[in-house]
């Protein structure tokens, strides 16, 4: 309060009391008149400064508002991801069945549901990233996971791994209780694969937890057992009545150590893995299916006796050693893979050779894929001059495996020349459309092996480059190759290959792939079931 209001005020109070205001009064009074309008006049002309400040203020607060809000509106970077994108990456992050992180009690799910709440939001929101169960030997009790696991899954169809690793000491029989199996088998319902490998409990023990078995969804099965015991009260061979219950069963794969790899199947079967011994019944059996699409033959004793030509007319892909080839007429056929005979040293390469041509011409079908892995019959001439000659019309795909032997590297080496598309001749197949390549060469610094990888590298650049020369391929109205696989474990081979053409073809649009050296030697795929021709 400054002196002017002070004094003013002092007078007012004095007036209250007194009747009539004294002339001192009154002169000090109009003497504070001029003070007070300037302050009025003052406090006029600031007014519209702070409603202008206020206004800013008001801004400024709005502005903060919003800001505020939208910062607490944004998440952070791991729970941006929109669910769809998350959920492909969980299922990118699901091991392999043989996998440690694969198994119930060490599950990644686990893992990733303790990542943040969001995470654990989707993964208990998707029954489908549980639908592949996987059954270890763990010293943990897993009725609770399992109990939990199961929930998750909801009603979806179940793919069951029951594995037992060749080199631990664990055995499922050790380490699960009564309730677990009781909790397992109550979904069997739902089992839609089962794949069981078990190396130290006998496989019988391992099914008589689900008696009696029931699968009405179940329709592809792969076992492996290596233990040598087994319940004597159950049948071996095709009296085995494990999937009688099973009626959608389509593909089955069985091994066993010492037994024959086969049991009692459901009509339905379309893809089957089995053995052929001597009295050839097997192979009679497996072609008794009328559906039968896929027959994959693990083990062929080539002392078989005569038998009448056997025919079947929907089996389209056939995985054998070609020498029952000789007692087969399939018309339907398509992919055929050649495995070396191994069990039977007294069987000629050049007659098996003529039996593949033989089997072609009797049985007429039309072969769009041929996987040569048996080594020995690419060392016949009839092979070159015979056998690729007839599958040209429709072959699109050509597998070449060469097993390191000089002999053997020179026949396919010359059959890769023979691809070669030239301005003179379309080349051996005209509609190749994918090469396999399959090189074995033994320690590459020794010089004679460093020749032939540079000779082997040097035609098959050369028969590369002109399967995708597209003006060649319009010349001859031919296929131009699309897709070219190199399975090698030789380093040298793979480099030197690559700088003589894959890269240059591949950056022109060739699909290049680089897998392992696939032997005759070696058994089947430990993923079974992508060991299928239809899975390849």
């Amino acid at each position: 309060m400054n002196t002017s209001d002070a004094r003013l005020l002092r007078i007012l109070r004095e007036e209250l009391t007194s009747p009539s205001m004294s002339d001192n009064n009154a002169a000090q009074m109009k003497i504070c008149i001029p003070a007070l309008e300037d302050g009025i006049d003052t406090l006029e002309r600031q007014i519209p400064v702070f409603e202008a400040i206020l206004n800013n203020l008001h801004r400024t607060l709005t502005v903060s508002t919003r800001t505020l809000a939208l910062c607490r509106g944004v998440k952070p970077p791991i729970h941006r991801l929109p669910q769809e994108l998350l959920v492909a990456v969980f299922q990118y992050c699901i091991p392999l069945d043989h996998d440690d992180f694969a198994s119930l009690g060490n599950n990644v799910r686990w893992v990733l549901m303790r990542v943040c709440w969001s995470w654990k939001y989707i993964l208990e929101g998707t029954p489908t990233l549980w639908t592949n169960l996987v059954i270890s030997p763990d010293t943990r009790p897993l009725t609770q996971p399992l109990k939990l696991y199961l929930s998750l899954s909801a009603q979806h169809p179940l793919w069951i791994t029951i594995w037992e690793h060749e080199d631990r000491d664990k055995a499922l029989a050790d380490s699960s209780s009564d309730a677990f199996w009781k909790m397992l088998s109550s979904t069997m319902h739902r089992w839609q694969r089962l794949r069981i490998h078990c190396s130290r409990t006998p496989i019988d023990d391992i099914l008589t937890h689900f008696m009696p078995l029931k699968f009405p969804m179940l329709e592809e099965a792969y076992i492996w057992a290596l233990s040598k015991k087994a319940d004597p009260g159950e049948p071996s061979g095709q009296e085995r009545s494990w999937f009688r219950n099973a009626p959608c069963l389509k593909r089955a794969m069985l091994e066993f150590a010492e037994e024959r790899s086969c049991a009692w199947y459901p009509p339905s079967l379309t893809h089957m893995c089995t053995e052929i011994e001597d009295d050839m019944s097997m192979l009679e059996y497996a072609l008794s299916f009328p559906n039968l699409q896929e027959l994959l033959l693990s083990y062929e004793d080539c002392s078989l006796v005569p038998l009448p030509i056997i025919y079947h007319n929907t089996l389209t892909y056939l995985w054998a050693t070609g020498t029952i080839l000789r007692y087969l007429t399939l018309p339907s056929l398509k992919c055929l893979t050649l495995e070396d005979y191994r069990f039977d040293s007294s069987y000629p390469a050049s007659t098996w050779a003529y039996d593949v041509t033989a089997f072609i011409h009797r049985s007429k079908c039309r072969l769009t894929d041929l996987r040569i892995l048996a080594t020995t019959i690419l060392e016949e001439e009839h092979t070159r001059t015979e056998l690729l000659p007839l599958v040209a019309p429709t072959l699109s795909m050509l597998t070449i495996t060469s097993d390191g032997r000089s002999l053997n590297q020179a026949s396919a080496k010359e059959i890769i020349r023979s691809l070669t598309r030239t301005e003179s001749s379309p080349g051996s197949l005209p509609y190749l459309k994918h090469l396999e390549i399959s090189p074995h060469f033994e320690d590459a610094q020794e010089d004679h092996d460093s020749i032939d990888i540079d000779s082997f590298v040097e035609t098959s650049a050369k028969a590369l480059i002109s399967l995708c020369d597209a003006t060649l391929a319009e010349q001859w109205e031919t296929s131009v190759l699309r897709r070219v696989t190199v399975n090698s474990q030789s380093v040298p081979f793979v480099v030197k290959f690559r700088a003589s053409c894959l890269d240059f073809l591949f950056s022109a649009g060739l699909e290049v792939e680089y897998g392992h050296f696939r032997g005759a030697d070696d058994s089947l795929l430990t993923d079974w079931d992508r060991a299928w021709a239809d899975r390849l």
